[in-house]
C-alpha cells in the first residue's frame, strides 16, 4: 500500500530507494533493507529468486551506520566508529560498482579501500558510485559506458575508485557533494556545479545534449549551488536562498516547470516555491522537493 509504514518500531535517519528495494538507517544506528534481493544488494548474505523481502530485515548487527545510499541492484553505506569512516557496498557487481576490484556480486556488505584519507560521503547511481573523502577528494567507480565516472574517458569500467580531478579553471577548490544515476553531478567548494555523463536529454545542464567524459560546468549565471539531484534522465539542483532549477527530460512534467518540454540548462521552478533538497532516485521519473 502507499504511504504504508515500515513494520519496524523506532524512528528512522535516513532511508534510500533504488530501482526496486530500499535501505533505512534506524536512529539507533542500525540498518535495515527491503524488496528484490536478486543480486544480494539487501546484504543479508543470501541472494537470486524468492530471496526478498517484503518488510525490513537487519543487515548484520552494526548499529554504526551513519549514511545510506542505494543504486539500480547495489547498495553502499558508511560506518562511523569512533570518528573513523569506513565505506561498504553491496549487492549487483556487473560493472566493478562495489568498488573490490572485479565483476562478482556479493550479498554483504564489502568494505572500499579509499585510495587516501577516509570517505566522509557516497552517492549510488544506477551501476557506479562516487564518493568523497576527508579532503575534498572525489572519487568514482563502475559502468563509465557514457563517461558518468568522469575520468576523461569512456571505454572502461571502474572497478575500484578512481580520482576525478577538479577542472583546471577551479584548481584549489574541494568537493563539497555528488549525485549520480546515469550522469553524474557534483558541486565544488565555491558553491559552482558541474555535471558529466549520460547527456541525452540536456540533463548536464550545459545547453547540449552530448555526452561528457569529464566535468563541465553548468550553463548560467549560477554559482551558489547548495544541493544537486540526479533522476534518471533529469537533474535538479537548490540554490542559495532555497531556490529550486531544474533541466533534463520533461517527457512526464518531472521539471515542475508547468509543461512537458525538455531543458538543456537549469530552469528556475516558478511561484516562489523554495525548498530544502530531497535526494532523487538513480532510476526516478519525479522530483520530491520540501516547501
Amino acid at each position: 500500500m502507499l504511504g504504508q509504514q515500515p513494520q519496524v518500531a523506532g524512528a528512522w535517519s535516513a532511508v534510500s530507494a533504488g530501482l526496486s528495494h530500499t535501505c533505512g538507517i534506524k536512529t539507533t544506528g542500525s540498518l535495515w533493507c527491503w524488496g528484490d534481493n536478486g543480486n544480494g544488494q539487501l546484504g543479508l548474505g543470501t541472494s537470486g529468486t524468492g530471496t526478498g523481502k517484503t518488510s525490513p530485515n537487519q543487515v548484520g548487527t552494526a548499529t554504526t551506520w551513519t549514511a545510506i545510499t542505494v543504486g539500480g541492484y547495489h547498495s553502499c553505506g558508511i560506518q562511523t566508529v569512533t570518528g573513523v569512516t569506513t565505506l561498504y557496498c553491496w549487492g549487483w557487481n556487473g560493472n566493478g560498482q562495489l568498488g573490490i576490484g572485479g565483476t562478482t556480486d556479493k550479498s554483504t556488505p564489502q568494505p572500499v579501500t579509499a585510495p587516501a584519507g577516509h570517505w566522509s560521503s557516497v552517492a549510488a547511481g544506477y551501476d557506479h558510485n562516487c564518493g568523497i573523502n576527508d579532503s575534498g577528494a572525489l572519487y568514482c567507480w563502475g559502468r563509465n559506458v557514457e563517461g558518468q565516472i568522469g575520468i576523461g574517458n569512456n571505454t572502461t569500467p571502474q572497478s575500484s575508485p578512481a580520482l576525478v580531478a577538479v577542472p583546471a579553471s577551479k584548481a584549489g577548490k574541494t568537493w563539497t557533494s555528488v549525485a549520480g544515476s546515469w550522469t553524474t553531478c557534483g558541486i565544488l567548494s565555491d558553491k559552482s556545479l558541474f555535471c558529466w555523463g549520460w547527456n541525452a536529454n540536456g540533463e548536464i545542464g550545459n545547453n547540449s545534449t552530448t555526452d561528457t567524459n569529464s566535468p563541465v560546468q553548468v550553463s548560467g549565471n549560477l554559482t551558489t549551488w547548495t544541493s544537486v539531484a540526479v533522476g534518471y534522465q533529469h537533474t535538479c539542483g537548490v540554490q542559495v536562498g532555497r531556490s529550486v532549477w531544474c533541466w533534463g527530460d520533461n517527457a512526464d512534467g518531472q521539471l515542475g516547470l508547468g509543461d512537458t518540454t525538455q531543458r538543456t540548462v537549469p530552469t528556475k521552478i516558478s511561484g516562489g516555491f523554495l525548498a530544502r533538497p530531497v535526494p532523487i532516485g538513480p532510476t526516478a521519473y519525479t522530483t520530491i522537493a520540501i516547501n
